[in-house]
């Protein structure tokens, strides 16, 4: 289901690979279990509803815009009235529970380049394996 697709990337030493990717793990669980941080959810939604309307810049972002709306399944104009209000409606407990559905560390795929040191693959894929999980996200 590629509405679940979360990736990262981290860029690092070789010699700090296995502490990068342990410590994603870690934060990822903890985000699982714990949900967000309350103040930090506030800021995002801030952002999320201040910086919306510089994307109306243009007739032409505008006609853009409406067009994602529309092709979003969102509605119509009256999304721009309902958006704030919904973004403001927004729970922690909604937020945990979404992390937890779509967050599993237990299903985690780490791609590894370079030459990290420490690092075991519990699978080396090759460059057409990797290509056909990517498209079609079996392997």
């Amino acid at each position: 289901n590629w509405g679940t697709v979360f990736a990262f990337k981290a860029d690092t030493a070789n010699e700090n690979a296995v502490k990068v990717i342990q410590t994603t793990k870690d934060e990822l669980k903890k985000y699982v279990e714990n949900g967000p941080d309350p103040e930090k959810i506030e800021k995002v939604k801030n952002y999320l509803i201040g910086s919306y309307f510089s994307r109306f810049t243009s007739t032409s972002d505008i006609a853009s815009q409406l067009i994602n709306i529309w092709v979003g399944g969102y509605g119509g104009p009256e999304y721009l009235d309902e958006r704030e209000q919904k973004i403001k409606s927004v729970t922690m407990e909604q937020l945990r529970r979404v992390a937890k559905r779509i967050f599993k560390p237990e299903n985690l795929m780490t791609v590894v380049t370079g030459q990290p040191s420490g690092v075991e693959a519990d699978k080396v894929l090759s460059s057409e394996d990797l290509k056909k999980l990517i498209l079609t996200g079996n392997q």
